[in-house]
């Protein structure tokens, strides 16, 4: 079987894809002292559901549950993004989204919790699914990373020994010295530029929280990256004032969400 360049890039591409998105979902849950899997798994209507709603209500069970999530997602994912014991990788990742899919699937008539979007049957965990299942049974020679590298190295001493050491073909274009090393090795940058924009996230998310253990502000808008946050003493003046009756009120009132019906919802530290 013969694959060509862009096939082996694109393969790469879409296994990268999927670890990064297990990665981040790991260390999100992993960095959250508060995330759980209960909310997720009490919503449970579908089979097994009596199991989900069991682990819910036994804390070591619960536990137990939420470390194998985290860890699984991180370590999943990083293993995918890498290339390196992939098809293992592949096989637990999709047994987690086998499970979140039981849990709460886009059956009509579930009551569950079904994310972002809109499904019938088929969601996202159901296409990751399938995705992983793709690679648990493709030969890791067909996509570029650590694993494609180690069979590389032993194709080249099972051609000076003359002994084979393994079962399956490698394609010719493998056998190309450093030139594989790098290709294989693709996955670095992608680990960097998840680690730099985790980063850059984290740095924006905490500007209003650092503001605001130092001192209020007259921003009462969105947050935004300003170098110059006013005081409150720079206000002038005496804000415009109405009279219902003999009360007088201040005619700054906080606006209200037409459309989600909240007047205020941002992660701010109250």
């Amino acid at each position: 079987m013969k694959t060509g360049k862009l096939s082996i890039w694109l393969l790469t591409a879409v296994r990268m894809l999927v670890g990064w998105h297990f990665l981040y979902e790991g260390i999100v849950k992993l960095t959250d002292p508060n995330w759980t899997s209960a909310s997720y798994l009490a919503s449970s209507h579908w089979i097994f559901s009596g199991f989900f709603h069991w682990i819910v209500g036994h804390p070591a069970a619960l536990a137990a549950t939420d470390y194998a999530n985290m860890f699984g997602l991180a370590l999943a994912g990083l293993a995918l993004i890498l290339g390196l014991w992939t098809r293992i990788a592949a096989a637990g990742g999709a047994l987690l989204l086998a499970l979140y899919y039981i849990a709460n699937p886009p059956v009509v008539g579930s009551e569950g919790l079904h994310g972002e979007g809109s499904y019938l049957l088929v969601n996202r965990n159901l296409i990751e699914l399938a995705v992983l299942i793709l690679f648990i049974a493709l030969p890791t020679v067909y996509h570029y990373g650590i694993d494609r590298f180690i069979r590389y190295i032993r194709s080249k001493l099972t051609n000076a020994s003359g002994k084979p050491r393994y079962m399956g073909e490698i394609p010719s274009e493998a056998l190309t010295g450093r030139r594989e090393l790098l290709k294989n090795l693709a996955s670095l940058p992608v680990l960097g530029a998840l680690g730099a924009s985790i980063w850059q996230k984290h740095k924006f998310e905490s500007i209003e929280e650092k503001l605001l253990l130092v001192k209020p502000d007259a921003v009462s808008s969105a947050t935004l990256m300003n170098t110059h946050f006013a005081d409150l003493k720079e206000l002038k003046g005496q804000i415009p004032k109405g009279k219902i009756g003999k009360l007088e009120i201040s005619r700054l009132i906080a606006g209200g969400n037409l459309i989600g019906g909240w007047a205020h919802a941002r992660d701010l530290i109250y």
